[in-house]
């Protein structure tokens, strides 16, 4: 297992130096200032052009009222110069619990503008915002007294506000005393929170606009990670679809894809900037109900032999499922409110995945430690989302995208491992069928198979067979003692697999086969040519002689005894059906033929005569243009053979270059 795991760390390693790079690709938002008051100065005037500056701190907040600028209106003491602020806020934050601390009303709904005073700056230079979730949940912002971007429709009456979600970037100069009010309108009536919830980042215009790409060139290498591994794992499931791990895991990388790709830096909005504001939430819903139980899902499949909680998978199936299908039909409005709900039924499925990893560990299952890995990386992820949604002013930014990432990757690359495992597998079972195939052909000649048309022994049925004319070499071979009792059956055993041992190579050379071995000899089939079983059985006559299986017997025998052979070999052609018998759980092939008990007496006559070769005349017939010079044709004429009513003509059939064997026929 060794050759999968290693390769797997090398990945993974080469994956975190991956997300470091990333991480320092990012810009550094951050300094060491703080907004004050609703006032931030710059010591040097330069450090503001050239850094990313986030404006967190407190701001002035006028509760229900839009303004455009402070220094135009009147405060309650009459004063034209300026008015006071009803209550400074943090920036981010959400307004509901300073809203509560004012009025005793705790609500996320209504309006109010946020006002800073940037001062120190260089005159009539150009700066620029960016806000990556542009407040919610409609803005308007305004500097210097001059509108610079705005998001959805602001309004003070909630049917007026239309709510909207986006990356907002505003371009604007700071004053000829290089100073820069920036006055920010929010309106919110369908979000359960409102408020200035993400940093403002303030910087020169290029210097933003640098890390503007930046961070739009991040999220979208995450969310198109994320979507090309849920296409890829959408098409092998398609190719395999007993495989259904791939499809939890492309539905769950789906679902988290599409909620990087709206929460926090909305890229959707970059692609489809007309999108609705509640289409927008309930994709971004999407993965809280669908993400956990896809997770739960890819582990059973993952580890099918682990035993399941069925009680706790179907209270969180109908959990889960109940509350995503409520966000679908619900308005925004009131599905929003469902999110600690389903943020809570996330955690529950996670505990679940995490007691199931846990039995998975015990029994040892292969690679379970990556998946609890991932599953804390994404734990993690959730936890932080959570806290990022609820606590901005803790947390300024989002870990969810590089955990996600993280995650997706660890869990694609598992399921490689898990693939790759499965080929090794495949291939040594590739292996074992293909030598369980020629132990098959062992027993089943390959040539039986090409004369059926058949590619192996998987496609042969009962019944199958085939008609054809073909040349049938019938052959015996008898040792017995010079007194012609019968050899001890283990030297008759040694002697005959020799004799095998020698011939079969010569009837393969000859485009023949061995159909079946017989008591003391076989019978071969030549399907293509007559003159090629002549040819064989004069070889075999030759090998005879050559191989000298006297002397080996003389060997194998204590006493060393006299040995004599018999042998005789037949040689007929006709049709034939050639095919199989039996039935479903067990097959035999054969050959069913008048054909076949001819050339097993034309065998027993040339015992008889003496004669090594005895050829029929349909034999002769097939090769009398044929037959080679160095082959001698003697006619032996009519023979009466056992089973024939009439004599059969026959020929016997020698070398002239070499001397047959001597036979002790009697």
């Amino acid at each position: 297992m060794n050759f999968c795991i290693r390769p797997l760390h090398c990945r993974i390693k080469f994956l975190f130096l991956f997300i470091f790079l990333c991480v320092l690709r990012l810009p550094l938002w951050g300094w060491n200032g703080k907004v004050v008051t609703g006032c931030v100065s710059f010591d040097d005037a330069k450090y503001a052009a050239d850094n990313v500056v986030p404006l967190d701190g407190e701001w002035e907040f006028y509760r229900n009222r839009l303004l455009t600028t402070i220094d135009t209106v009147p405060n309650k003491d009459d004063d034209p110069n300026r008015i006071t602020p009803d209550i400074m806020v943090k920036v981010p934050d959400f307004w509901g619990n300073y809203i509560y601390a004012d009025t005793g009303k705790k609500t996320g709904r209504g309006c109010g503008t946020y006002r800073l005073m940037i001062t120190n700056l260089e005159p009539d230079f150009p700066y620029a915002l960016l806000i990556r979730e542009s407040p919610g949940t409609a803005c308007r912002i305004f500097v210097n007294g001059l509108e610079a971007a705005s998001s959805g429709v602001v309004s003070q009456k909630p049917e007026g506000t239309a709510a909207a979600a986006k990356p907002i970037f505003a371009e604007f100069k700071s004053n000829e005393s290089g100073n820069a009010e920036l006055v920010i309108q929010v309106s919110n009536s369908v979000h359960r929170k409102g408020g200035l919830w993400s940093s403002v980042f303030f910087a020169g215009q290029d210097k933003l606009f640098q890390a503007y790409n930046t961070q739009t060139g991040i999220s979208w290498l995450v969310t198109g990670t994320m979507m090309i591994l849920a296409v890829l794992n959408f098409f092998l499931f398609f190719l395999t679809p007993k495989r259904k791990e791939y499809l939890f895991f492309a539905v769950f990388v789906f679902s988290l894809g599409i909620r990087v790709s709206i929460a926090g830096f909305s890229i959707l909005t970059l692609v489809f900037p007309n999108i609705p504001y509640s289409l927008q939430l309930k994709l971004e819903y999407l993965a809280i109900w669908l993400a956990p139980v896809s997770f739960l899902l890819l582990s059973y499949c993952l580890y099918p032999s682990i035993r399941q909680n069925k009680i706790a998978n179907c209270v969180l199936y109908s959990l889960e499922f109940g509350l995503g299908f409520l966000t679908v039909i619900l308005p925004i409005r009131i599905a929003n409110h469902l999110v600690p709900v389903m943020e809570l039924a996330a955690l529950l499925c996670a505990i679940e995945i995490g007691i199931f990893l846990f039995r998975a560990l015990i029994n040892h299952q292969p690679t379970v430690m990556l998946t609890i890995a991932s599953l804390i990386v994404v734990t993690v992820g959730l936890i932080a989302d959570m806290l990022f949604s609820a606590r901005k002013d803790v947390l300024t930014f989002s870990l969810m995208p590089v955990l996600l990432l993280i995650f997706s990757i660890i869990n694609f690359l598992l399921l490689a491992l898990q693939q790759s495992n499965m080929y090794f597998k495949q291939v040594q079972l590739v292996e074992d069928m293909k030598k369980l195939n020629e132990a098959y052909l062992r027993f089943v000649p390959r040539e039986f198979l090409q004369l059926l048309e058949k590619q192996s022994m998987t496609d042969v049925l009962p019944g199958d067979h085939v008609e054809r004319e073909m040349t049938i070499v019938f052959s015996q071979i008898h040792f017995e003692n010079s007194d012609g009792t019968d050899i001890q059956p283990e030297e008759q055993y040694t002697l005959f697999s020799s004799y095998l041992m020698k011939i079969s190579p010569v009837i393969t050379r000859y485009n023949g086969f061995i159909s079946k071995f017989i008591s003391h000899g076989f019978m071969a089939l030549f399907p293509y040519n007559t003159v090629d079983a002549l040819s064989c059985g004069l070889e075999i006559v030759r090998e005879l002689k050559d191989c000298n299986l006297l002397q080996i017997s003389q060997n194998n025998d204590s006493q060393n005894s006299e040995k004599q052979v018999r042998y005789g070999i037949g040689i007929h052609t006709g049709k034939m059906i050639l095919g199989t018998i039996g039935e479903t759980n067990r097959l035999d092939d054969t050959v069913i033929s008048d054909t076949v008990n001819t050339a097993s007496r034309i065998e027993s006559v040339a015992e008889r005569q003496g004669e090594p070769i005895i050829m029929s005349q349909q034999a002769y017939n097939a090769t009398a243009d044929e037959i080679p010079t160095s082959v001698q044709i003697k006619a032996l004429g009519s023979i009466a053979v056992k089973g024939k009513a009439k004599p059969v003509s026959l020929y016997a059939c020698s070398s002239k270059l070499t001397s047959c064997v001597e036979n002790s026929n009697e």
